[in-house]
Parts: C-alpha cells; structure tokens; sequence
C-alpha cells in the first residue's frame, strides 16, 4: 500500500492506490521544494505499513515552490495548480520506475522547459492547434502549447490521452527542428513502378500534340487517349489511367486545357509599350485619351421574353433571335478622370471617325489632348492626310501615339468596352438597332454622371521578351 502526503484532484499518480498520511501536530508548515513520502511496498509484502526497512522515499516535485498547510487531523493541505507529482516511469521528472524504489534523497533532472515563443510562431501554432488540416499535426500542436504554460510530461499527456513518450518525442523534435519538426517526414513508400524515364516520356507526350504520336482526328490529349497512347508506344510498362492522372498532377500540367492567347510580333513591342505605359504612369500636360470603336454591335431581338431569376432557380434567356441591325461605338476614355465622350454611328469608315474625333476638340477645346490608339487603317494619315489637317485646324494640339501592332489591349478604352457589353449588351432583348444605340448611350451618360472612375491598370511587363533574351 502507497500512502502519499496528500490526494491532489488535479494530479494523477501513477500509483494504485493513494491515501492520506497523518503528519507530526508539531509541523505546521513547510516551503520546501521537495517533500520525501513514505512508501510501503506491501506489492512485495516485505514488513508492515510504517516499517522503516520497506519504506522508501519518492519526490513530489513543485511547478511553483509555494508553502504546505497542514490541515484538520494534520493533513497536508497544497495548491493544486501549484503542483505536479513526478512520473514514477518518468526520467524527467526525477522518479524511479515501478518496483525499483529510488534510493537517496538527491533530486531527478528539471523538466524541459521550451521557453518563450516568438509571437509568428504563437500565431503559427494556434493556427494548426485549430486542426484545420492534419488532425495529427493539430494534437502536436496543442502538445507545444500546453508545455510552453507548463513542462510537465506526465501532465500534458494526460490531458491529451497520449503516452508521455509520445509528448516527450514531439517536444524534441520541436527543440530541435521548430515547426517543421511537428509535421510527418517524408516516406519513401513502396519502390517505385513506374521509372523516372517513363514518366519524363509521359509527360513529353502530354506536351505534345496528339497527331505527333499517332493519334488522329483529336485536337488536344484527354487523359484516355493519353493513357492509351502511352501503353501502346510501351508494351513493357504496366501504368493505370490513374498513375498517369497523378503523374500529370505532380507536374502541375493540364493538356486538356487551352486558354486564349495574344502576342504581338511587332519588333518594337517593348519600346512602343513602354512609351504607352509612361503616358498611363506619368501623363503629359494636357489630357490622355484611350480612342477605338466597338464595331459590330448586334441589336438582337429574343424570340421569348427572357425569365429572371426565382427563387432556387436561375435567369433563362432565350438563344434564339432575329438580327435587328448593328451600330459602331465610338469611345474617348479620360485615364484620368473615367469621363467618356462617345458617339453611336451606322458605319465605321475614316469620315465617321473624323467626325467623332471634331466632337472630342469641342469637348476638350484647350489644351494638348493626347490620343491614344491601335493600328486601323482609318486611325493612319492616308492618302489624304486627314489626321494631319485635321491636327492643323485645330492648332497642333492633337499628339497620336499608336500601340503596338496586335496588341490594342494596351488601350484602356477596351476595359470600358467591356463593361458596356457585361451592362447592356448580354442579355438584353431590342426591337431595333436604333433602341440599342439609344441605351449604350443612356448608360454611358450614366457612367459619366455617377460611376465614372480611372481604371487601375497593370501591365506585368516582358516575360517572353526576357526568356528569349536569357536564352
């Protein structure tokens, strides 16, 4: 039978059985940092309870070296968040094992204690502690935190319902690697199948074009066909449509995906973007205008009413419809205000574009304006220099800066193109082309009085220019 100084409801022992034993009246406090208890090993019936030749001495020691009371029957009274009892299997905490009594009264090791944390470490390890991800990482997590507010092993593990060897393992790995250490290290798995040569060739095949290797009347790989091509050009390898779902994937590579795509082959593409861009970052005196036209611009007539949207159901929009006629868009976009002055025209020639452009001098009547615009036929001098007669009656304040060939993207009045086909266009229903005209014109009145504002526009610069050039 085991008698302890005192039962702490707080404390588990990692003995059978733990009762009370009575103190000398006389002593009526102690502030010692260890106290020796008096053990009788009735497991190996050696003597009787109190017997001096069966008792042996076990630490209790303290987290925080506070005073003990002596209570009512003299009863040793503690504070039990003020202490944690000493595993008996536990190096650390200064005990011996079970059934080896500890001879001595010299104290164990201090528990490992892993000090303050930084505060991005704190944070780090809250976060995982929530077990968003691995549910493991998250225990071992929780594991660090709980040592940072107290050492204790044995306290710890039973907190969490975990051996003390797994708190003690996860605590150095933490010492001794930080975070990285809480997470799994890589496993090798069983030997690989599939030979590094055969996955290179996989994935060449999937950067490829399906024709190259055989495969007809299929413009792009799905992941049958290559998984078939794959086999049929190697017999001698056994790979499943999956192996190569997941070698593909650890690529980061996608052959059934194709995204649109344009590059100017304009050989002064950087000087001419860059002068563009300038003009965006840093603009003259004067204004800067984006200038272009949205041709083309159907006044579709719906052969049904289009349905809203509902409750649990989207809007329905009838496919079919009767062509009521187009209209060109002519668009001034300010870069530095948002303003737009536009005109809906019937056709889209050099007079109706002269004709616009008179309206923009009677817009901005002082000043250099700025203009900026793609490589149309109708935007050039000609033969009859019309920008050039046009810029003389008008007192040499008109500046054209031409963007570079296939690359009218550089024009931010193609943004607000955009958003007058997401706003107006889409979905809507005309009874006539003139209808249409008349709405594109309302909402960019809109625009100029209530929504109107500069764009923030990026340019990303010249990845391919500079991977030619390092190459």
């Amino acid at each position: 039978m085991l008698r302890c100084a005192a039962c702490l409801a707080s404390c588990v022992l990692p003995f059978r059985d733990v009762t009370m034993l009575p103190l000398p009246a006389t002593l009526q406090r102690v502030s010692l940092a260890a106290f020796l208890l008096l053990v009788d090993d009735a497991d190996r019936g050696v003597g009787a309870a109190g017997d001096p030749a069966v008792e042996h001495r076990v630490e209790l020691a303290l987290a925080d070296c506070g005073a003990w009371t002596i209570g009512g029957a003299g009863a040793l009274l503690v504070e039990p968040r003020a202490v944690h009892v000493a595993s008996v299997a536990s190096e650390e905490d200064g005990a011996a094992g079970p059934g080896r009594p500890r001879h001595g009264s010299r104290p164990g090791p201090a528990p490992v204690e892993i000090g303050s944390l930084a505060p991005w470490m704190r944070i780090r390890l809250r976060r995982l502690a929530r077990g968003h991800g691995d549910g493991q990482v998250a225990l071992r997590a929780r594991m660090i935190r709980m040592l940072v507010q107290d050492p204790c092993v044995t306290a710890v593990a039973e907190r969490l319902g975990v051996d003390r060897k797994t708190v003690r393992e996860w605590r150095d790995r933490f010492l001794a690697h930080g975070i990285k250490g809480l997470f799994d290290e890589h496993r090798s798995g069983r030997p690989r199948r599939i030979s590094d040569v055969a996955r290179c060739e996989l994935i060449s095949m999937a950067c490829g074009r399906p024709k190259a290797y055989g495969v007809e009347c299929q413009q792009t790989w799905t992941f049958d066909a290559l998984h078939a091509a794959f086999r049929e050009r190697n017999p001698g390898i056994a790979i499943s449509r999956t192996s190569v779902l997941r070698i593909l994937t650890n690529a980061d590579l996608r052959p059934h995906r194709m995204q649109g795509w344009m590059h100017s082959q304009d050989p002064d593409f950087r000087a001419k973007a860059t002068h563009i861009c300038s003009l965006y970052l840093n603009p003259p005196s004067g204004v800067v205008l984006c200038v272009d036209e949205k041709t083309g611009m159907q006044a579709l007539k719906r052969k049904n009413p289009t349905k809203w949207a509902g409750l649990g159901r989207p809007g329905k929009w009838e496919y079919e419809y009767k062509r009521m006629g187009t209209r060109t868009l002519f668009a001034a976009f300010n870069t530095r205000n948002g303003h737009v002055v536009a005109e809906i025209s019937k056709k889209r020639k050099g007079l109706d574009l002269l004709r616009f452009m008179k309206k923009v001098a009677a817009a901005y009547p002082t000043g250099d304006v700025h203009v900026v615009w793609d490589n149309l036929n109708i935007h050039m001098d000609g033969p009859d220099k019309r920008w050039t007669k046009f810029n003389k009656r008008h007192g040499g304040r008109f500046h054209f800066h031409y963007t570079p060939l296939h690359a009218s993207w550089l024009n931010q009045v193609e943004l607000f193109f955009s958003r007058v086909q997401r706003r107006v266009l889409r979905y809507a229903s005309f009874d006539s082309a003139e209808q249409m005209g008349a709405e594109v014109l309302s909402y960019i009145g809109h625009w100029n009085t209530r929504e109107r504002k500069p764009y923030r526009w990026k340019f990303r610069g010249y990845p391919i220019e500079e991977a030619r050039s390092a190459a």
